[in-house]
């Protein structure tokens, strides 16, 4: 078995393959386990899915000065200030103009509010989403499950819909026929 995975560090550390030079630090595994830093540890999940964690990392979210390119992650200024899976709220401290990145996938159904006002979400590697920052902040991502309501709505609709036309079809049926006889 041969796997192999890249992750970012807040280092900067990369790796070379061939002339490349790659952001982040491998895991490579053939069928054995990978050496990594101290700071890292592996958990196994279930088998061939090993979950690693950077214990350097605290928190939460983190703080870039820009979306593009490799910027260097800031773990210092942000918070996490309230956690719920579809509801979390991070705290920046700082004061520079960039971003509040959190580490999640993001979709069209998340949304963020920047003390309390809403904002647009930009996207971090075109993957997790990122709030515009310029001073301290609250910042409260948190996903929005209304399009669940609209589709258990349409699903209503459609099933009284079937009910009553079931009802009117059967009352037609049961009625006995004029002039039959």
């Amino acid at each position: 078995m041969l796997s192999a995975w890249a992750f970012e560090t807040a280092g900067g550390a990369t790796y070379q393959i061939g002339s490349s030079v790659f952001p982040g630090i491998p895991k490579m595994r053939i069928g054995e386990r990978a050496r990594l830093p101290q700071n890292f540890s592996i958990a196994s999940a279930e088998r061939g899915v090993s979950v690693i964690e950077n214990h350097t990392v605290s928190g939460s979210g983190y703080y870039v000065d820009g979306l593009s390119g490799q910027p260097e992650a800031d773990f210092g200024p942000v918070r996490l200030a309230a956690y719920q899976p579809d509801d979390l709220t991070v705290e920046y401290s700082g004061a520079a103009h960039g971003w509040v990145v959190f580490p999640i996938r993001t979709n069209k159904y998340w949304r963020a509010t920047l003390d309390g006002k809403p904002v647009e979400l930009g996207k971090f590697l075109d993957f997790f989403p990122a709030v515009e920052v310029n001073r301290p902040s609250k910042i409260r991502f948190y996903y929005d499950s209304s399009h669940l309501l609209k589709t258990l709505e349409l699903c209503t609709a459609g099933f009284a819909a079937s009910v009553i036309l079931l009802i009117m079809v059967n009352g037609r049926a049961s009625r006995p026929r004029a002039g039959a006889g």
